[in-house]
């Protein structure tokens, strides 16, 4: 099978006056290209530390991750920032989507560090916007959206870039089930379009579900994979 991602005994460790944690701890896994892998546990278990790990947000205390087969450790803050901006599309559990701007200024956010014209930039966004079905709220504030409309804009930001992998953290804990339903095949349709891989973190059963691979964490140690 072709791995996009793999990790060997990463650690996360965290230092205070008091006590060390190691909030992931001796972690090895790998993630099928173009598949849906969610990684499940409860809460503390180090679900969201894992997901900033291999969506190179930081970096590990000690082991390797590999992005399709390349030591990352050892890149400069500069080349992981463009791999973040090229790869990858993110969908936080807070969606961080900032009120002064419009539904069309947020979903275009990533494309404005990239070397793109604003025009260009401004028509990809609303594209995707479009095919999300939401392109008519384009001028709205984000506090005029309804939570579903509001979801659909943190979707568009997370995948204007037209990412290789998209990685969501919790993606139903602001959603009631019927629009984790719709947001699921959503994702399912662009995975399908796209070849796109897909992470979760999530205790959800209706995202747990709808996995092609679960890794199972507790107290930051894979229990199943």
């Amino acid at each position: 099978m072709d791995y996009i991602i793999s990790t060997e005994n990463i650690w996360k460790t965290y230092r205070s006056d008091i006590r060390v944690i190691h909030a992931i701890n001796d972690v090895s896994i790998k993630i099928p290209r173009g598949k849906k892998t969610c990684i499940t546990g409860p809460s503390g278990s180090g679900k969201s530390t894992l997901l900033h790990l291999i969506g190179l947000l930081t970096y590990s205390t000690n082991g390797e991750i590999f992005l399709e087969g390349e030591p990352v450790q050892r890149m400069s803050d500069i080349f992981m920032t463009k791999l973040r901006r090229e790869k990858f599309g993110f969908i936080f559990q807070s969606q961080y989507l900032l009120p002064h701007l419009n539904t069309l200024e947020n979903a275009r956010l990533p494309l404005l560090a990239q070397n793109i014209s604003m025009e260009e930039a401004t028509n990809r966004t609303i594209d995707v916007l479009a095919q999300l079905e939401i392109d008519d709220r384009t001028d709205s504030k984000i506090q005029e959206l309804s939570g579903g409309q509001a979801q659909r804009v943190n979707i568009a930001r997370a995948l204007v870039s037209k990412p290789e992998i998209l990685i969501a953290d919790e993606p139903s804990s602001s959603i009631d089930s019927r629009l984790t339903e719709e947001f699921l095949q959503i994702i399912d349709e662009y995975q399908s379009k796209w070849n796109l891989t897909v992470i979760f973190a999530s205790h959800d059963p209706l995202v747990i579900a709808e996995n092609n691979n679960e890794i199972n964490l507790k107290d930051g140690k894979v229990v199943s994979n």
